[in-house]
């Protein structure tokens, strides 16, 4: 028989990236976005998580990680309309590239002199802000 004081704990899966749910967080706190896009992009979110039933914390907030994986969802197996999942489908896919140009500018706000918000283009020290900013 074995100790179980030597037993190593089995722990949740994570990533190591942001998932759905970290982008859900970014998209309700954005203050530059229209509320009823906020309303659709976080309801396509939840539905996409779903129909792929899996909890938004597992899933990657990465268009590219996902999209077979949502190309794959057929309407008839997730209980909707075609055109209700391709609207899904294209939010998901909004809303992630969405999410990582924040992602982006937020970064490159550190190269900045004087970042303020999460847009360093009005205070980057170059004449020359694309330059600046991607990093």
């Amino acid at each position: 028989m074995t100790d179980t004081n030597d037993a190593v704990p089995v722990t949740e899966p994570g990533l190591l990236e942001p998932s759905f749910a970290d982008a859900a967080k970014a998209i309700e706190s954005a203050a530059d976005l229209p509320a009823r896009t906020r309303s659709h992009w976080l309801c396509s979110l939840r539905q996409i998580a779903k129909a792929m039933d899996k909890p938004m914390e597992i899933i990657p907030a990465r268009w590219t990680a996902i999209r077979f994986a949502v190309g794959r969802l057929h309407h008839a197996r997730v209980g909707a309309n075609a055109k209700t999942l391709a609207n899904h489908k294209s939010n998901v896919r909004v809303a992630l590239l969405w999410f990582a140009a924040m992602r982006r500018t937020c970064r490159a706000a550190a190269c900045c002199s004087r970042p303020t918000g999460n847009t360093c283009v009005t205070n980057c020290p170059t004449d020359e802000p694309a330059r600046c900013c991607r990093r």
